[in-house]
Parts: C-alpha cells; structure tokens; sequence
C-alpha cells in the first residue's frame, strides 16, 4: 500500500475519537535515546539503528502511555516538560521556559526564530525500499494563536541516498509544514487574521482534533495521527532526525509524539497511484434549494488497473462509490462535510463498499488521492401554523398574541422573521407569541428562517427577497392583516360633588347633593354608587341624592358610567369591576361617607321618684332597645340638660345627687362628636 493513503487517511478515525472512560495519558521523563529509539521501532527486524543521539532540555523527552489515540503509546518530545502533557486539558497556556536553544535547520525551514529545540536522531539501515513511520503534533498554540507569528514548528529531516536534509513531515498533499498554522479548525485564533497562515493553511480541518476540556491528555488541539514513508535503496545509511522548538518566543508547550512500533521499513512493489484530485464545480453545496450544484471530480496521474471515485464523512465510513467523476448532491438530507478521493487499485481489494470504513481498506495494491472536501448544507424553513386569529384590531391597546406551531424545521441556525407585504423585514423576534398590535395597519408575515453556514441580509430594514447565503430557507408564511377598528370613544368624564360628602342619614336633615360630570361622552349615562369593594347599590339617571333615613354607615362610592353599544354587569348586587360590553369608561370616583344613627329606647321598671340623702340606696335599672351607632355613652343630666355625669352604664344610682329633677339618656354617635363633658349642655 502507497504513502498517501497512510499520511492522510490511514488514521482519520483518530480525529473523531472521544474520551469515553480511558486512562489519562501520562508521560514519563528519559534522556536515553536508545530506549527512545527501541520503542519508537518496530519490532520485525527489518530496519536497524545505530548512533543514537538525544539534544535537548531536561524533561523534554520521554514516553507516554494510555493515550487515546493511535496505539496508546510511544515516544513524546517537548518544547517543556513532557509530564505536563498528562490530561484533563485544564489549562489552556501550559508554558515551561527550558531556556535552552533553537535549532537552526528549524529557523532556516520556517523563517523564524526558535527555541527550546528538542531532537532525536539516529543512522537508519533498512532491509526493504522503504522505512515509514507514525506522529502527530500536539500544542497549546491552538486555537487563540492560529495564524500568529508565534506557532511552533516540528519536522522530520533525512539525509542519505537522494535526500539532503529533507524535511518529510508535510501536511498530507501539500508541501506545508506540519504547524498549528496549518492543520486548525479552519479559523484565525483570536486577534490573528487569516493572512498570518500559509495559503491553504485554514483548509485542512479535518486533520485537526479539538481538545478543549479534553480529558486524555492536556494541549489545546492536536492533529490526526499522520504517516510519513520515503523510498531508500536496501542496506545504505540513512540519517533521520526528528525536532521540535517553540517558534519566535519560548511560550505555550507544542510536543511532537512518534507512534510506538511505527517506525519500519517494508518493501514495497505496488505500483497504484491515486493520483491529485481536484474539483470543478462548487465545493460548498446547499442541497435543498432546488439549484443545480453539479461538481466534476478530476484526478491527475492516477494510476492503476482499477480506479472509482469514493465519498466518505470525515471519519472514513463510505457513503458513496462511483465511476462517474461528476456529482449531483440536490435533495439528499443531511449536513456537513464529505471527503471525496479516487481510488486506485491493482489486483484484489476488499473493504470497499458503503457503509464500510476507508481506513480498513484491504487488498494486493492500492492508493488513495489526496482527500477534497466539499461541504454539504440541507435546510428546511418548516411548516408553520397558527390557530389564533390572524385578523386583528391594531392600535386599541389590547394584545393580540399571535401563537405558532412549527413542524420539520431543518438547519443549523434558526430565526423567526416578520416582514410586510413587500418582504421588507420589520422584525427579527425571539420566538413566539407574536403581538403585531403596535405596528400600524397594513399585512405582516410571519416565516421561519433556516439556515447553515453563511447568511447575509438577515436584518431589519432589509428585504428577505434579497437574503444570501451558503444555504438558506424560509417557512410558508402566515398573513396577518392588521385593521384599524372602530376605537371607543366612551369618557367617563370628571366627577365632583356639589353638597356634603359627609352625611348623617338619621338626623332629620336634608343632606341632598349633587353630582356634578364634565366631559363625559357616549350614548348613555347613568351615575353609580357601589361599596369600596365594587359592589354595585344604585344606578340613577338622576344626578340628586337624598340619603336620609337610609340606614349603614360607610364609605360608598359615586362614579359616572358611560357608554356606547351594549354593556353587561351594571346592575344592583354585581361588581362594577366586573363591567364588560362594546365600549365604556367610568369616571373618577368620588367618596361620601354615610352615617347612621338612632339612640335607642330606654324603659325602667324601678321607681323613678327617690329619697335623697337618706343613705339608702336607690338602684334604677334600665333596659335598652333600638340603638345604633358606631359610638355609645349614658348621659344624666338635670331638668335644663346640663350634664351632670357620663356613667358606664346601669344600674344608676342617684342617692348623692342631691333634690331635684335628674333626667338619664342613651347617646349614640358616629364621626366626631364634641361637647360631651361633665358641666357642658
């Protein structure tokens, strides 16, 4: 099996690997290049090793175990301490100063400054034609540095036979260093614009693993494990040195870790290539907008006896296999991103069909292309629906919510969008109930936005007919036609009161007042009195009130009602807060408090004509009848009303009184009372 296949794909399943209950990886401090050497090597005997050197910082070099990618061990070289590279990822700036220096065939690759440099190196004899192996980078550059001046930088150098120092560790298809500037998740890290990356360096997504708030292990981000394979010529020296250094300044930890057992040498006699895919067409696709987004896949210098093109997700299942180069994706749910190859093969190959893995791919002869992803969008706006009245009055000061059912939405990205009949765009809502009572008469629409990827023109002011974008779709609307309705124009008006608002019902006096109303409209009037709870006890036409002779005591209430249309509740016994009809108003209320009173009827079964003075008791009792008030005494007065006591009550005993005429009373009162004293009147 060819190099390409194994630089890229061999080990892409490695990108979509979460923790799920492994071991931390953990890291363990050795200067000793030949242990190093001796774990890094496969055990077949068909490559041998000798002047094994180690250069580098104390701690930056050692073995790792227990990681949850490729084969769980191997050997890890740092621009720090390598124990620091023991998960969960808890920090997001693991940085150790080793203070030691840069390597310059690193600076002169990279065209920056280095440092703490960190290599291992040895003289290589293989027994095939040729020797392989298997790394990854792993830094805490990602995701804030991408882009920047600051990323560091790794490469594989071989000398010997044809190769001068010759940097082999490169982004698979590409002639790029293998750095967090160019495999990343495809964006510039933060203050970093796109311009601080190589070109095609935010292009290799699919080569990076995200590990924030990883548990395994503790760097930012890592990529794919990759491979890496040169021809040599049988039993001549070859020279391979692998380094890693911190790039323009000695901060955030990078490692480079080298896949146990991987380093080998085979020969290889097959002679499949896959050859450069490249596409014509679009290579970002909306496949629900009805558009003809065809793409023809074309491969140069593909060779073999077989060769399909083969679309695979980005973990290597197998979705489609085809000999047709060119592709129609419309319709087909689903989104994200398909890496598409051509395969070439010779003699037998097994593995090749859908549903199955392209990693497992098995078989006498075989190459894969350099992988082109196209990006794949499906969306559906959704059905929406409403069973709330879409007719409505606008301006009345009475909401009208307009709720909405939404069904089979499809999208990464959603939103809720009303327009007028223009498909200007009013608002951008957060969901409903909808209340369009205030945006004046004409039609809304009500529609459900979905969307991946890019969208433009998703703004008020701006028309939805103009809306742009990877991959966009609107709902059915729903029309909401808002009427300018018939307004009350019902006024309560301002009530005040011509007479007392204090009256005593009881006295025998005439405590007639009047209402009096100002600005009152509406087809009908009517002035009503209630208690302060709302409870209605007269309705009068008649604006005059004589009160006398009615008993209670309290506060009532007078307002006047007005008007248009029919009116229910305003009757005697229901509560005026409870008023509803077509259109009305009460005025402001004004309070009369009411008082009653009557001081009873007393009676005596005692002789009412005593001996004064005689030292011999004379107890009148009296029994009391009829009183009412909120306020009650006993008065004794003299034949001219003077008061002469105000006793608690009987019986009443007037033997100190002295001769003459006594008089005893009962008084009630409500309010205020004055000249109840001893000596008064």
């Amino acid at each position: 099996m060819k190099r390409i296949f194994t630089q890229f794909f061999g080990i892409l399943v490695g990108c979509l690997l979460v923790n799920t209950g492994f071991a931390q990886l953990s890291a363990t401090e050795s200067s000793d290049a030949n242990e190093l050497i001796d774990l890094f090597l496969n055990d077949n005997g068909n490559l041998t090793y000798s002047n094994a050197t180690l250069i580098g910082a104390e701690g930056a070099s050692g073995t790792y175990v227990n990681a949850d990618f490729g084969e769980s061990q191997g050997v890890i070289l740092s621009t720090g301490v390598v124990t620091d590279a023991a998960g969960p990822n808890n920090t997001i700036a693991t940085t150790t100063v080793n203070g030691t220096p840069g390597d310059e065939d690193l600076e002169s690759l990279a065209d920056k400054s280095t440092n703490d440099a960190v290599s291992l190196a040895a003289d290589f004899v293989a027994e095939g034609n040729t020797i392989s192996f298997s790394y990854l980078f792993a830094s805490e550059d990602y995701n804030a540095y991408v882009c920047s001046p600051f990323s560091d930088v790794m490469a594989v150098f071989i000398n010997g036979g044809e190769y001068d120092n010759q940097n082999i560790a490169l982004v698979p298809g590409t002639d790029l260093l293998v750095t967090s500037n160019t495999i990343n998740d495809g964006n510039a890290g933060g203050v970093w614009s796109e311009e601080g990356c190589p070109e095609g360096g935010l292009d290799n997504s699919p080569l990076y693993v995200d590990n924030t708030d990883g548990l395994n292990y503790e760097y930012n981000g890592r990529t794919v494990v990759l491979s890496a394979e040169i021809t040599v010529t049988p039993g001549e020296t070859y020279s391979i040195r692998w380094v890693i250094a911190d790039g323009s300044d000695a901060l955030f930890d990078s490692a480079l870790l080298l896949e146990a057992g991987s380093l080998s040498s085979s020969d290889s006699e097959c002679t499949a290539v896959g050859g450069e895919l490249t596409v014509d067409g679009p290579t970002t696709v909306c496949k629900s907008d009805g558009i003809d987004d065809t793409f023809t896949l074309q491969v140069e210098g593909a060779e073999g006896e077989n060769q399909v093109f083969v679309a695979t997700f980005v973990n290597g299942e197998i979705i489609l296999i085809s000999e047709d180069p060119e592709f129609n994706l419309e319709g087909i749910p689903g989104n994200g991103t398909c890496l598409f190859w051509s395969l070439s093969w010779d003699g037998e190959i097994e593995g090749a069909e859908v549903g199955l893995n392209a990693n497992d791919l098995m078989g006498d002869c075989f190459e894969l292309s350099n992988p082109v992803p196209v990006t794949e969008y499906f969306t559906n706006g959704g059905e929406i629906s409403t069973d709330d009245e879409t007719t409505i009055c606008v301006g009345d000061g009475i909401a009208d919510p307009i709720d909405v059912t939404l069904e089979s939405e499809t999208g990464q990205n959603m939103a809720w969008v009303i327009t007028d009949a223009d498909l200007n765009i009013l608002d951008l809502p957060a969901g409903p109930p909808f209340d369009l009572d205030g945006a004046g008469a004409g039609v809304c629409l009500i529609w459900h936005l979905s969307w991946s990827g890019e969208l433009e023109g998703a703004a008020v002011g701006a028309n939805a007919g103009d809306l742009s974008g990877d991959c966009f779709d609107l709902s059915n609307p729903i029309e909401v036609t808002r009427e300018e309705c018939d307004t009350c124009t019902a006024v309560g008006g301002e009530l005040t009161v011509d007479g007392p608002t204090t009256v005593c019902k009881s006295d025998g006096i005439d405590d007639t007042f009047t209402l009096q109303v100002e600005g009152a409209e509406g087809e009908n009037q009517v002035f009503v009195a209630t208690f302060v709870n709302g409870e209605i006890i007269l309705i009068s036409e008649d604006p005059e009130f004589n009160l006398e002779g009615i008993p209670g005591n309290g506060t009532c209430l007078f307002w006047s009602l007005s008007w248009d249309g029919e009116i229910e509740g305003a009757e005697v016994g229901l509560n005026a807060n409870d008023l509803s009809g077509d259109c009305f108003e009460l005025s402001n209320p004004v309070p009369v408090t009411e008082y009653f009173t009557n001081g009873g009827e007393i009676s005596t079964n005692d002789p009412t004509t005593i001996c004064a003075l005689d030292g011999i008791a004379d107890p009148i009792n009296v029994t009391l009848e009829g009183e009412v008030g909120q306020n009650m005494a006993w008065v004794i007065t003299d034949g001219d009303l003077n008061i002469l006591d105000l006793p608690a009550g009987p019986p009443f005993d007037l033997e100190g009184a002295g001769e003459g005429l006594c008089i005893i009373w009962h008084l009630s009162w409500n309010g205020e009372i004055f000249g109840l004293e001893v000596g008064a009147n």
